[in-house]
């Protein structure tokens, strides 16, 4: 071979290593790869994603609302095959929520059944071992590549609430790493205010049924493992929580925005409701759910919370959310923040406060004060000063 081939043929093995190489780190960059695959409970199992890119057919999305499959994932605990729900899937990148920026690549498996505790007991302790893997090649990149199937994922035990507290009532609280344990504290306090005058009844319901959940910044309301399910995409960024027998808020409301100290939370970190406890709010759809189990139809309590209710219904009062929302729940929720001066003015169209309520919606006060302390005015002494500046009569 003459200097010039020579030359000529070095020329096109450097050209096509460099192709190779390019073409190789293109895949490698986005073929979708599991940075972390955690047990959150046991149930859940969280998997987060390496980078930003979505991920197709990694679980029912927003964008893929009709996703079905339960075969993408192969989970294996000691060789055996666990049975999975359909996993769920989001991608929130650079999103600023409450001041503070999320990002999250994750798809959430749900076993079913869930561990036992023997189960977990093994696995925390290393006698057992939780694998997965991407087990169908339709889960891809964004550009189609596909998942390397081969790859086993070890499982680690990393639990989404690393803090509980059990209030004096017996609620248990619980929180996120991204939580302080001083708010999830804080929240059981004001568990305790409002539960002070409580029903018996409704209070040994809440205690064997009822938990309240405390997400961090860098977060939002369905990162709650119990929440993961009812995930909607085009809605996640409004709710700041959710009630019922599981019941969530955000560290910052619990605080009242700026009023926690610097130490506890990034600058800026603030919620979007300053002066509505949307911890109340939602801890009164738990009391409700609680209410309606221990009071069955055609008790006093519960007729005399059907006439207030007809009463509203009737005149129009609070706005249509309160007034139409889930049969009433969000009348019960709503007065529960107002019965304790926690609701931001105007947020209801009829009051804020407890003393507006007796002159607005008597019916409704009469009910309420069955149910909770006239005592207690405030729920901390953050949440002392909501602004009140109009009144019933002046609406």
């Amino acid at each position: 071979m003459n200097k010039t081939l020579l030359t000529l043929a070095c020329s096109l093995l450097m050209c096509a290593t460099t192709v190779a190489a390019q073409t190789q780190s293109q895949v490698s960059t986005n073929e979708p790869t599991i940075k972390e695959a955690k047990l959150i409970t046991n149930r859940f199992i969280e998997l987060d994603w390496k980078g930003s890119q979505f991920i197709h057919n990694a679980g029912q999305s927003k964008e893929n609302n009709s996703f079905s499959a339960t075969d993408y994932f192969e989970v294996l605990l000691d060789n055996q095959l666990m049975v999975q729900s359909v996993p769920w899937y989001w991608n929130i990148t650079d999103y600023p929520l409450n001041g503070v920026k999320i990002n999250q690549n994750k798809t959430t498996i749900r076993l079913s059944p869930e561990l036992t505790a023997e189960q977990m007991k093994a696995l925390q302790e290393g006698t057992s071992r939780l694998t997965v893997r991407i087990a169908n090649p339709a889960v891809t990149g964004s550009d189609g590549t596909p998942a390397n199937s081969s790859v086993v994922y070890p499982v680690v035990y990393k639990p989404y609430y690393d803090k509980m507290v059990t209030s004096k009532t017996g609620i248990p609280v619980k929180g996120s790493e991204f939580v302080d344990i001083r708010t999830v504290q804080k929240t059981a306090d004001i568990i305790d205010v409002i539960l002070s005058a409580a029903p018996q009844l409704i209070i040994e319901k809440m205690r064997t049924s009822n938990v309240f959940c405390i997400f961090g910044p860098g977060e939002h309301s369905y990162n709650i493992p119990e929440h993961r399910g009812i995930f909607i995409r085009d809605a996640w960024n409004r709710a700041e929580g959710y009630g019922g027998f599981v019941a969530a808020t955000s560290a910052c409301n619990v605080e009242r925005n700026g009023t926690h100290p610097a130490d506890y939370y990034p600058e800026g970190y603030a919620s979007r409701y300053a002066d509505e406890c949307i911890l109340a709010h939602e801890f009164g759809h738990g009391i409700h759910s609680a209410f309606n189990a221990v009071y069955p139809e055609g008790s006093s309590l519960r007729d005399e919370l059907a006439e207030a209710f007809a009463n509203v219904t009737a005149n129009n009062m609070w706005t249509p959310y309160v007034r139409e929302g889930r049969g009433g729940s969000e009348y019960f929720a709503t007065l529960t923040a107002v019965w304790y001066n926690a609701m931001a003015e105007g947020n209801s169209a009829g009051c804020n406060t407890r003393e507006e309520l007796y002159t607005y919606d008597r019916k409704g006060y009469d009910f309420f004060s069955k149910i909770f302390s006239s005592y207690h005015m405030v729920l901390d002494k953050n949440w002392g000063d909501v602004l009140n500046t109009a009144h019933p009569s002046s609406r």
